[in-house]
């Protein structure tokens, strides 16, 4: 699970010295023990304990939440607390999780472009970005932090999704980065291999909302809309507008679509929901693909070989291809990432995407 921060949440961590409480790691001797610092946040003042912690990290029950409080595993500014309390703006919550093994992560990262302010990375899939549930060492900010003693990831890739991430390597050029990121003028392209033939070019614009229907409490749904536009939610949390351009790129034995995106607005599962909802599934997407319930049944480890027949593959088919990023001295630079070898089964030989880079001043 990732946790999504605001631009102005964001910025706050930077002014405060936030950001490294937030991804604090104490070791103790040679276990690998540690703790979790957040922050709560403007949003969640109020809340008790107990609701912000299973509504904001859903990988563990709420029962589980509340044996950890009972035992002490979670601490409130410092201190053992009930889990009926009233938190503020600016608590600090400690969670001393199990020490137990991380599950295997593909750690074959691969260093794009690199000057004093801005490193781009090409992730591969099965790599989370940030510590996050299970996984705290095995995931881009631990290898990251093996090799630089200070680094800020600009943006964010589910943790099944390959491609490029932005990491700035000072705070300057993080405020820089995410300002930048902010103002949409950080360019994106992603490559995706979806179920079915796709029109040829397709601009979808909309809602996004969460699907009551759905037994899984993260999955959205998209509901087109073309006359919607940014300021129209008027703030209603219930739905998010997005907008997202499609040009179809090949069709694969009339069963499969290679597709390029381009995501106008940057929303959690943009891509994913808008497609499933417009009928064409991402592949081995295991919560916006053919059969969601595969969600459930993949951490219990009670998939079928029906299940993974279904998915035709390993993790989802989604590739940050291509970004600019404005460079802070001036100019830009354009980079592309060549798509992971996992996608050759199922895709012609030759429609691999090399890897591109162009610096333009």
């Amino acid at each position: 699970m990732y946790q999504v921060f605001s631009f102005k949440n964001l910025i706050d961590m930077y002014h405060c010295n936030r950001y490294r409480k937030m991804m604090s790691v104490t070791r103790k001797k040679d276990h690998r023990r540690f703790e979790r610092n957040i922050r709560v946040s403007e949003k969640e003042s109020g809340q008790t304990l107990i609701d912000l912690l299973t509504s904001r990290f859903t990988y563990l029950t709420r029962k589980k939440w509340q044996d950890h409080i009972k035992t002490g595993r979670l601490l409130v500014n410092q201190g053992r607390s009930e889990q009926e309390i009233i938190l503020r703006i600016n608590d600090l919550i400690t969670f001393f999780p199990d020490s137990r093994p991380e599950p295997e992560v593909n750690k074959t990262i691969e260093i794009l472009y690199q000057d004093d302010d801005l490193i781009l990375v090409n992730k591969p899939p099965n790599l989370p970005c940030h510590p996050g549930g299970i996984y705290l060492y095995n995931t881009l900010w631990g290898i990251l932090k093996e090799r630089y003693d200070e680094f800020y990831l600009v943006n964010r890739l589910d943790r099944e999704t390959s491609g490029i991430i932005g990491v700035a390597k000072t705070r300057k050029a993080a405020r820089f980065y995410f300002w930048e990121m902010k103002e949409r003028r950080i360019e994106k392209e992603y490559l995706v291999l979806v179920e079915g033939v796709f029109p040829e070019k397709l601009s979808a614009k909309g809602w996004l909302a969460a699907d009551g229907e759905s037994p899984v409490y993260k999955k959205r749904l998209f509901l087109s809309d073309p006359s919607a536009f940014e300021e129209g939610d008027n703030g209603d949390r219930t739905r998010q507008f997005a907008h997202t351009e499609f040009t179809r790129q090949q069709v694969y034995n009339e069963c499969y679509s290679l597709l390029a995106c381009k995501p106008l607005t940057g929303k959690t599962h943009q891509i994913r929901a808008t497609l499933h909802s417009l009928g064409f599934p991402v592949v081995g997407d295991k919560l916006y693909g053919i059969d969601p319930l595969i969600f459930i049944r993949f951490p219990s480890d009670t998939m079928t070989k029906e299940d993974w027949e279904n998915l035709k593959m390993s993790h989802q088919a989604l590739h940050c291809r291509r970004m600019v990023f404005p460079l802070s001295q001036g100019g830009n630079v354009c980079c592309e990432a060549s798509l992971p070898d996992s996608w050759a089964p199922l895709i012609r030989a030759g429609s691999n995407f090399p890897i591109s880079i162009e610096k333009s001043i």
